[in-house]
């Protein structure tokens, strides 16, 4: 604020690159001296729970703009109505994910055709061929969801429970104010 109101002088190199860093943008982009590039993400509507049908969300008319995240091919987003991704996504956040192979610790949705699309949104946990899907919200008291794997292609898991697909992994959170701790491996943009 004293930036802004010049009642300061105004910050060294170390903070400009500090607050373009935050804010996702180049020095020159926050400087005014190159214009922001803005990424249009495709936006699927409002989630308010970690367990929907996946048909509902397929057509996207809509896009939400963020700035300086690159290409966008296989992103897709979705904003948070409820709690279930507390403390990674709160409430009215814009979670972005990412078509992509999910690592041990990831935050994915996927889901079970078989089961008339039931879609959820866990934590991925991968260990040699078992998948656990766990709740990420800790104060929620759900089962995991555990599958033994019998053969995978392109995020198609064929399991001893029936076919599960993932979908895309948690890249981004677009949050609604600007002071946010995070180790979650989760990218974070300021709006």
């Amino acid at each position: 604020a004293a930036w802004e109101k010049k009642t300061e002088r105004f910050p060294n190199k170390k903070y400009v690159s500090l607050v373009a860093q935050v804010l996702g943008v180049s020095i020159e982009q926050l400087l005014g001296i190159k214009e922001i590039e803005l990424s249009k993400i495709p936006y699927c509507g409002e989630i308010t729970e970690e367990e929907f049908v996946w048909k509902k969300y397929l057509e996207v008319n809509e896009y939400i703009e963020i700035p300086g995240i690159g290409k966008t091919k296989d992103r897709f987003s979705f904003k948070i109505m409820g709690d279930f991704l507390e403390p990674v996504c709160s409430k009215e956040d814009y979670a972005i994910f990412e078509k992509d192979t999910p690592k041990d610790g990831d935050i994915v949705i996927a889901y079970l055709p078989e089961e008339n699309d039931k879609t959820f949104i866990r934590m991925w946990r991968w260990k040699k061929q078992y998948i656990m899907l766990s709740e990420i919200n800790l104060q929620k008291i759900r089962c995991p969801y555990f599958f033994e794997i019998e053969s995978e292609k392109n995020l198609t898991y064929k399991t001893n429970a029936g076919t599960l697909i993932v979908q895309g992994k948690l890249i981004y959170v677009k949050k609604n104010y600007k002071s946010v701790k995070s180790n979650y491996g989760v990218g974070y943009i300021f709006s």
